[in-house]
């Protein structure tokens, strides 16, 4: 999984509280994002919420930091935390040691969550916010339309590819979810569903 980068599509800004878990659809509907900072509940497969440093609060990742990627306290969601900050300039977060079982062929419920706060979603045409090789790629195009697109064969030819469903704003924090329920998946901004798709068809990453 990758974090804030994937072919050189940079972001810019801050992200905190990113968990995915396996097995749970944790919404199934329109919900109020959470207001304080999550914790590991059953099945979390990854936790970043950084305190001293960039680290799995799950521990059962491998993190390695590009660029310079770094804790900062410039902007925080919740008072006593860090975020990461990505500049935009080479910046990026690489998680090693997820077992792909989490996307990869699997067809149960999961859930990926975090507080993005950017600070230029105007840099180019196409910024990656979080990858997992091109299976699942959850992307700003455009200026600042979020967008999604899945793969069942981890290239190029999407099976879903919602874009510009929710234009993103700078400088404020918002909470992004991508649910997948049964065969239901939702993309959640700030808790309100702004992407429902329904297909059988499995990721691979």
């Amino acid at each position: 999984m990758i974090i804030g980068n994937n072919t050189s599509s940079y972001f810019t800004g801050y992200m905190q509280d990113l968990r995915v878990i396996k097995g749970t659809e944790v919404y199934t509907s329109n919900f109020t994002p959470p207001a304080a900072p999550l914790t590991a509940i059953t099945n979390t497969k990854f936790l970043l919420n950084p305190e001293t440093s960039i680290s799995d609060l799950s521990q059962k990742s491998e993190i390695q930091c590009f660029g310079d990627a770094a804790t900062s306290t410039t902007q925080v969601k919740f008072a006593g935390t860090k975020s990461i900050y990505l500049d935009g300039t080479g910046d990026y977060v690489q998680i090693n040691n997820v077992a792909d079982s989490w996307i990869s062929g699997y067809t149960g419920d999961f859930t990926v969550e975090f507080w993005w706060y950017p600070t230029n979603v105007s840099v180019g045409n196409y910024q990656e916010i979080f990858t997992a090789g091109n299976g699942f790629q959850l992307y700003i195009y455009n200026g600042g339309g979020l967008s999604l697109a899945l793969s069942s064969n981890n290239t190029g030819s999407y099976f879903l590819n919602v874009q510009e469903i929710h234009t993103m704003v700078n400088d404020t924090w918002q909470h992004l979810a991508v649910v997948r329920n049964g065969n239901v998946y939702t993309i959640y901004v700030d808790g309100v569903s702004k992407s429902t798709t329904t297909t059988s068809t499995s990721l691979s990453s």
